[in-house]
């Protein structure tokens, strides 16, 4: 044999090992596969290796360290004076602090988007949800 013959040989079998392997394996014809419900099949199945602690875990702390009390706390935001009125704009699809900085100020700046963040201390500006209240100062 020379040796494009038996690369042909070798090529031939590996094509056809996994059809040999499998053959087998499906139903045959006229055959029906019983499977029991889900309900069933989940009584049967032992409990979890893990369960959840019974008790809520306080919330992560910081490292004590230089600074670290004085950045762990955020000061609280300071209430808006009593003559200043303020609007509540609920986030909707496609709503952007610049965009909101265009309607309600006329026009959108980055002066106008930081008077924004200013009101509302907690706001992630690159992730406003839908619905989401957001506060803006006159």
């Amino acid at each position: 044999m020379n040796r494009t013959t038996l690369a042909r040989a070798y090529g031939f079998a590996l094509l056809m090992l996994p059809l040999a392997l499998t053959a087998g394996c499906g139903p045959k014809p006229n055959e029906t596969l019983d499977l029991e419900p889900a309900a069933m099949m989940e009584s049967e199945l032992p409990p979890p290796a893990y369960q959840a602690p019974a008790f809520e875990l306080p919330p992560p702390t910081l490292p004590a360290g230089p600074g670290a009390a004085a950045s762990a706390v955020r000061p609280a935001p300071t209430p808006p004076p009593a003559g200043s009125q303020r609007q509540v704009h609920v986030a909707q699809r496609g709503d952007t602090l610049w965009s909101l900085s265009g309607r309600y100020y006329g026009r959108s700046s980055h002066e106008n988007v930081r008077r924004i963040l200013q009101a509302n201390p907690n706001l992630d500006p690159t992730r406003i949800r839908i619905g989401q209240e957001i506060v803006i100062p006159e």
